[in-house]
């Protein structure tokens, strides 16, 4: 009987032929080596790991890559604009109900704390009816709590904030662990697109709900219910990519691991540190801009610009970030850039804003794409990514949901934006740690890791096969 030995030469894979030996497929991480049963060849399922996904990607089995990545850019516009577009009638909102800033901060805060909430529940809904349905059942999700935003009501305003922001959270999860299934060697590309499509529908968001709504004659819940309309777009185009593909999830041992692992904790921490910086200013600096003068309609453009020259560093930051050392220097200059813009807004706001949101979006860009790459470099399979990700949006996003309450109640009691950009700032040396920390080399659960110093390796791994892991908490969406 043939047997062969799967391993890496560079980013090539290698096949060494044996002659009398039983098929087995071995995975080499250092010095770790773990036998596992060679699962059918070319066919997706439950029983296929990332490197055979891959092959598949290039011998034409996996159905229509290319429109895959359509709907994953796609889907990726929609899982920001429930939040961007708030920012811009924040003050209107204030005005029309009769909130505090506190409480109608809590409009961009609710859909955050859902992220951090509902991340755990992802992967398990996943595990039973696969990553395709669950991100279509988001999007429907979605579309529904985005239209009953046109409500005449306060509390279903807030419900349906909060409803979408329990969709979003699941593509927030499913996305990259789907990109790390099925684009395995391709996945700092495609998490390119997906974080340029992110910072896109950001920006979008930012810049036209004012203008759609003074052209549609709607008020400001019209102009909010609109961005149902591009997500049903995004349900339908992700309907059409996936149709016929179920990959269902094999049940896999839930470990708590990953809870304990530095590396893991480097990679949560500057998600949520970058996260909250990003929720706490999408939600406040028109209102900023506003309150020295500024029009709402040119506060919006003022968000939607800083989204705009996030594009190129968004998709460029992971490919940059190709090495250990690059990585480094990259979230350097990011924390920096930041840590500039921030003083700007909060020494001079109005007389340099272009030149402080534009550099306000490059850092923002690179930093959520850097947290993106991070999830997928660092893990070592598919299993391990889902797992990750629920980590590091579930602790991270509870983290981040904390910003724009803060900064709505730091003003309430200083009756001045001085503190909460101060905050901000001091935010930027944990953030700074936190990001060399994740971009140092090696994967999450590896020998390396310091939990065992000058011990023995962990014991095989089971989430070295398959598409998506249990839930966070056990483990586990921007």
């Amino acid at each position: 009987m043939l047997g062969f030995r799967w391993g890496w030469i560079g980013k090539r894979p290698e096949l060494t032929w044996r002659a009398g030996r039983r098929p087995t497929l071995h995975v080499e991480r250092e010095q770790l080596h773990t036998p596992l049963p060679l699962p059918p060849p070319c066919k997706s399922g439950p029983g296929m790991d990332d490197a055979h996904t891959a092959a598949a990607h290039r011998r034409g089995h996996v159905a229509r890559p290319v429109l895959l990545t359509v709907a994953v850019g796609v889907v990726a516009l929609n899982l920001r604009p429930a939040i961007t577009s708030v920012g811009p009638v924040l003050n209107g909102i204030e005005h029309a109900t009769g909130l505090t800033a506190a409480t109608a901060g809590l409009l961009t805060t609710l859909p955050v704390l859902a992220f951090g909430l509902c991340s755990p529940l992802a992967p398990l809904i996943a595990r039973r009816y696969g990553i395709e349905a669950t991100v279509a059942g988001s999007l429907v999700l979605l579309v529904a709590g985005l239209a009953l935003r046109a409500v005449p009501s306060a509390g279903v305003l807030f419900v349906g904030t909060t409803a979408a922001g329990v969709a979003i959270a699941a593509g927030n999860v499913l996305v990259p662990a789907l990109i790390k299934r099925d684009f395995a060697l391709r996945a700092r590309m495609v998490t390119g697109v997906y974080s340029v499509a992110l910072s896109a529908g950001a920006a979008l968001a930012a810049g036209v709900t004012v203008p759609l709504i003074r052209a549609f004659g709607q008020g400001w819940r019209g102009g909010l219910a609109l961005w149902a309309l591009p997500g049903a777009i995004a349900l339908v185009l992700w309907m059409l990519a996936t149709a016929g593909s179920r990959h269902v999830i094999a049940p896999a041992h839930v470990s708590t691991r990953l809870w304990r692992d530095r590396l893991a904790w480097h990679v949560t921490v500057f998600m949520g540190l970058q996260s909250l910086g990003y929720y706490a200013l999408v939600a406040w600096l028109p209102t900023i801009f506003e309150q020295r003068g500024v029009s709402a309609s040119t506060a919006g453009w003022l968000l939607s610009l800083s989204g705009l020259a996030s594009l190129p560093t968004a998709f460029g930051a992971p490919l940059l970030a190709s090495t250990p050392g690059r990585a480094r220097l990259v979230v350097g200059a990011t924390v920096v850039a930041n840590a500039v813009a921030l003083g700007g807004l909060l020494w001079h706001p109005v007389a340099g804003a272009l030149a402080w949101m534009v550099l306000l979006g490059l850092a923002q860009g690179a930093a959520i794409a850097l947290a993106l790459h991070f999830i997928v470099a660092r893990a070592p399979s598919s299993l391990r990514a889902a797992e990750l990700s629920g980590m590091a949006q579930t602790v991270g996003y509870l983290l981040a949901s904390v910003g724009p309450f803060l900064l709505g109640a730091l003003r309430d009691a200083t009756r001045s934006w001085t503190l909460a950009l101060v905050v901000l700032l001091v935010a930027l040396v944990p953030e700074l740690t936190s990001g060399l920390g994740a971009g140092r080399s090696g994967h999450v659960g590896e020998r390396s890791s310091p939990r065992w110093p000058g011990g023995s390796p962990p014991a095989a791994d089971p989430t070295t096969r398959g598409a998506v892991a249990p839930a966070t908490g056990s483990t586990s969406g921007t």
